[in-house]
């Protein structure tokens, strides 16, 4: 049983608590924020223009200035001197290149700007006006420098006309009037590719008489067809094959179209063009399988009639 009064009894009082102050500006701020990167598009206040403005304006800007950038650096490698050709340097892998004819083919890319250049027209350009050209490479230097490398077709064949001379007026003779030579450098497209004789070691020579020899041998004039030159070197090589000479020269006859291989320390080999070569040859090898065909001088071996082989001993 309680006997204190009620007045003079302890009593709990109620302990007030600290409340932080709350920043209602710091609230509005951060959800703006909230609203800036996480923007409710259904909320009135998001479908006006200036929000979007400042949401999008740092895209904005990102791509003025990269549009800016890339027009200042179009004007400066397109429209500028910066990189206009002001050197072109034409290099030659051998002699026989004709320098100056190739270098006035190069002026009109001086001062050209180098982006605009076309290495495959330039190829073009020399290919259709200088055929004995065999390869072509254009090589740029930036900023300003064109490099060409050119290379002819090799020197394959040492061609040699052999015609009379003018006989001086006077009282005639029987003998032949003297023969005069003429030694010109084929390459492998059959052409001139050098007038005047050279020390090329590795040209097979051929020979051609002519009694009316009167063309004028400037360089790039075909000779003779490339097929023909094909022809004749293949078989060259095959008659090396299958014999144990070493095939020398050889001596073409224009009108009858044969060619007679002269060898070392042998015989002469006789075949025409109206067959193929190989079939001509592949008669020897033939020969060769049942009776040794050299042991016996011989002056020559004629290949050209079919299914036969006619030789003249010494």
């Amino acid at each position: 049983m309680n006997l204190i009064p009620s007045l003079f009894r302890k009593k709990r009082l109620p302990v007030l608590m600290k409340k932080r102050a709350v920043n209602t500006y710091s609230l509005l701020l951060r959800e703006k924020k909230r609203r800036f990167l996480k923007p409710d598009f259904q909320h009135p206040e998001n479908r006006s223009f200036p929000y979007y403005w400042m949401k999008y304006r740092s895209y904005l800007w990102g791509i003025l200035l990269g549009i800016a950038v890339f027009i200042i650096l179009g004007v400066i490698f397109f429209f500028s001197n910066l990189f206009s050709v002001d050197e072109i340097a034409l290099t030659r892998r051998d002699f026989r290149v004709n320098v100056e004819g190739v270098s006035s083919l190069l002026l009109p890319y001086r001062g050209e700007n180098i982006f605009f250049i076309s290495k495959k027209e330039i190829g073009e350009k020399i290919f259709k006006k200088y055929p004995e050209i065999k390869s072509i490479e254009v090589i740029k230097s930036y900023p300003r420098k064109l490099e060409v490398i050119v290379e002819t077709h090799p020197i394959i064949v040492k061609w040699e006309f052999r015609f009379p001379s003018t006989i001086p007026e006077g009282p005639s003779s029987t003998d032949p009037p003297p023969l005069t030579n003429i030694i010109v450098y084929l390459n492998a497209l059959g052409k001139v590719s050098m007038t005047e004789p050279a020390d090329e070691e590795k040209a097979f020579h051929i020979i051609e008489r002519d009694d009316d020899f009167s063309e004028e041998l400037y360089f790039g004039f075909e000779v003779y067809p490339k097929e023909r030159i094909e022809e004749i070197l293949r078989g060259k090589e095959y008659l090396e094959t299958i014999t144990p000479y070493t095939i020398l020269a050889a001596e073409l006859f224009r009108d009858a179209q044969e060619i007679h291989y002269y060898s070392k320390d042998g015989p002469e080999f006789w075949v025409d063009f109206f067959t193929p070569f190989d079939e001509q040859i592949r008669k020897i090898e033939l020969a060769l399988n049942e009776t040794d065909l050299f042991e016996e001088s011989m002056l020559y071996l004629d290949l050209r009639i079919s299914g036969k082989l006619i030789y003249m001993p010494k």
